[in-house]
């Protein structure tokens, strides 16, 4: 009951405190404000290199991509671009074909021992 009373009193008090501590903004942050408001908006302008080479400096021989060199390495004449992630998607991907394949083919040929044994067990003539 005690805290029910203390918690109401504390409720009922803190809106009155926050109020009567708020003050009326100086005048020289409202001459700030407007000035800021007059300007018109300063702009950003932010260039990022492109993510993406484009086609024009890629070259393809098979797997490779040979690419202009990004001047990071001095000397260097040529890049070479190895797609090692889509091969290993691409064999991950035959590996989950395979096992689809051979466990449909399990699949088909125990419904057709099934079908042959019923066929006997029945004496149904093929």
């Amino acid at each position: 009951m005690r805290s029910c009373l203390a918690l109401a009193l504390i409720t009922l008090a803190v809106p009155h405190t926050v109020l009567a501590g708020q003050q009326t903004a100086p005048p020289d942050s409202l001459e700030r404000v407007k000035t800021a408001l007059e300007r018109p908006p300063s702009t950003f302008n932010l260039s990022l290199p492109p993510l993406w080479s484009t086609p024009s400096d890629q070259k393809r021989l098979g797997p490779l991509t040979f690419v202009a060199p990004d001047g990071s390495v001095p000397g260097q004449v040529v890049a070479v671009r190895v797609p090692v992630g889509e091969w290993i998607m691409d064999g991950i991907k035959a590996i989950k074909t395979a096992r689809y394949r051979r466990a449909e083919g399990r699949a088909r040929d125990e419904v057709r021992r099934a079908l042959e044994t019923f066929m006997v067990q029945e004496r149904i003539p093929q």
